[in-house]
């Protein structure tokens, strides 16, 4: 198709970011290209980057809403994806927050402060364990915005590509 693999990022919200994170933090080679799978740059809005922090947390407040995750549908939807609520070590291997690595994609965390179905915790520590594996990431945390994606995130989001210049080939 004439595109670059240098020149991949991937956008995600919600579920979609979770998804994104794996893309810029796994990769897999194409048996017969040798192209990695792995994007280099990252966008995310309101992910769940850790299912097991959401799991364990569920579990230590005895399966009901609880401070962090108020919301119980957060817990359905764990469950919808595995088809039975899982153990941690499940919930941990479907984590991109465990493939992190110094060589993961720059990453941008967008996340509302009044988000009760994926808290703003999330992207903080996710972040947070990034910097420490030595991979780079930016975080923006918009008040009173909850579980959505919001004009607000376009300034940011251009900026974070803006600086992006890949190698010349």
């Amino acid at each position: 198709l004439g595109i670059d693999p240098r020149r991949i990022g991937a956008i995600g919200a919600s579920a979609g970011a979770l998804l994104a994170g794996h893309l810029g933090s796994m990769e897999q080679k194409s048996p017969r290209s040798q192209v990695s799978s792995k994007v280099q740059r990252v966008i995310t809005a309101g992910g769940p980057w850790n299912l097991a922090h959401a799991v364990s947390t569920f579990k230590a407040y005895q399966w009901q809403p609880n401070p962090i995750y108020p919301e119980i549908s957060a817990l359905g939807m764990i469950s919808n994806l595995f088809g039975a609520i899982p153990t941690e070590a499940q919930a941990a291997t479907a984590s991109p927050y465990y493939a992190v690595k110094a060589d993961s994609a720059p990453t941008l965390f967008l996340h509302g402060s009044a988000d009760t179905l994926v808290p703003p915790l999330q992207s903080i520590e996710t972040c947070k364990h990034m910097r420490e594996q030595g991979a780079r990431c930016e975080i923006r945390i918009f008040d009173e915005v909850g579980h959505t994606i919001t004009p607000a995130f376009v300034q940011p989001m251009m900026q974070f590509l803006q600086d992006w210049i890949p190698a010349s080939p």
